[in-house]
């Protein structure tokens, strides 16, 4: 019993300490600040799709070759994608070095990633993929006119009513429970357009707490029989 009671107050500490601090990623997600595989194929080619791409991330490490898909979003209009597939290298937008690089000139990211994370959770009732784009690029490149770059036409009056919930509440930290993963190309990238997709995190308070909650669970369970 002593045992199992210095396990929770351990787990409490651990969850005191780190909630809201620290952050890890996903099991198998890929490796930011690292060179990876972009694999990509856009909505004219799979019309299916509901986002602009679908990419394909692919990395080796110490365990061997890893590949995972995710929907991937245009950040420059008017710029070309490198060809498929390119080596890049995986830049987080809410961690971006100071200096100026081709990944942060004029995209306003902590808005981009506030409107990724009210998209995941589903908030633009009656929004498509399509208007999500736009607005993704009303943020991304400065002066760009709504519906002035296919995919398709937008609904006007939903991508403006988007642009206001933005503007109006997002925050200027960059934090979120997801943000923007940006895949620079190794070569020529300011040539080519910026694919980004979005990696969920997990704070490490949130993994204490649980594991705090289910020791309980287990020291109960034990109680009764």
């Amino acid at each position: 019993m002593k045992k199992e009671m210095l396990l929770v107050s351990l787990l409490l500490i651990i969850t005191h300490s780190f909630s809201g601090q620290i952050t890890c990623a996903l099991a198998d997600t890929p490796p930011v600040g690292e060179e990876v595989t972009i694999s990509w194929v856009s909505f004219y080619s799979k019309p299916n799709l509901d986002s602009y791409y679908e990419i394909t991330v692919t990395w080796t490490d110490s365990e061997g070759t890893h590949s995972q898909t995710y929907p991937g979003w245009c950040a420059d209009s008017g710029v070309y994608v490198a060809s498929s597939p390119y080596q890049a290298i995986l830049i987080p937008s809410n961690d971006l070095p100071d200096e100026e690089q081709v990944y942060s000139d004029d995209e306003q990211w902590c808005k981009i990633n506030y409107l990724m994370n009210q998209w995941s959770a589903k908030a633009y009732s009656g929004a498509s993929w399509v208007d999500i784009q736009q607005v993704i690029w009303y943020y991304a490149d400065t002066g760009y006119v709504i519906n002035s770059v296919p995919p398709k036409v937008a609904d006007t009056t939903t991508v403006w009513s988007i642009i206001a919930d933005v503007e109006a509440n997002a925050p200027e930290e960059c934090d979120y429970p997801e943000y923007a993963i940006i895949s620079v190309p190794k070569e020529n990238p300011a040539n080519h357009q910026l694919i980004f997709f979005m990696i969920p995190e997990i704070p490490l308070g949130t993994i204490g707490a649980f594991l705090s909650m289910f020791s309980a669970y287990m020291i109960k369970r034990r109680k009764l029989t």
